[in-house]
């Protein structure tokens, strides 16, 4: 079997972006997922995703899901069971810095994230370097220079020679 295949079918979880856990060592009950429902509505309160690197104080927070502590990993896996989604940022895992969005929003990747990004919160100059920052700064890139090729290959997004873009198109209503 493929280590793709034992993560799809749920026998191990990501505890790192290295490391895997087996699930039998897992207790993830009732009162486990109420609190980590608990925690990640304390999290996004107005925001419509949170990146998983944002995430602060669950060590103390969240109720023990087994011997080992809580990741950023395990809550973002474990946060796809109970309405939230998982945007991968980048398709290397050595690069990729995971957002959650909550379910009821049509964000289903990381090109619509950015677009969202864009038409809600961003007031930057519409330049790569710039964006590239902010987005940095939002714990959801990490190049400061250079944006993903999902993003200059999106058809949400012009850019021109300069670096400088435009944004065409609407998703679900934002324009």
């Amino acid at each position: 079997r493929l280590p793709a295949d034992i993560l799809k079918d749920g026998l191990f979880y990501n505890y790192t972006n290295t490391k895997y856990i087996n699930a039998s060592l897992l207790n993830f009950n009732e009162e486990v997922k109420e609190s980590l429902s608990s925690y990640l509505q304390q999290q996004f309160e107005l925001k419509a995703y949170c990146p998983i690197f944002s995430l602060a104080g669950y060590s103390q927070v969240l109720t023990s899901i087994s011997s080992y502590e809580w990741t950023e990993y395990l809550i973002s896996q474990f946060a796809e069971q109970i309405g939230y989604r998982k945007i991968q940022t980048h398709h290397d895992y050595r690069f990729d810095k995971p957002v959650l969005v909550k379910h009821d929003m049509h964000i289903e990747n990381f090109e619509q994230l950015v677009f969202h990004i864009v038409k809600t919160e961003y007031i930057g100059r519409y330049h790569e370097e710039d964006l590239a920052k902010y987005l940095v700064s939002k714990k959801i890139a990490h190049n400061t220079r250079r944006l993903t090729n999902e993003i200059y290959n999106s058809p949400l997004f012009k850019f021109d020679s300069f670096g400088f873009f435009e944004i065409r198109g609407e998703i679900n209503g934002i324009n």
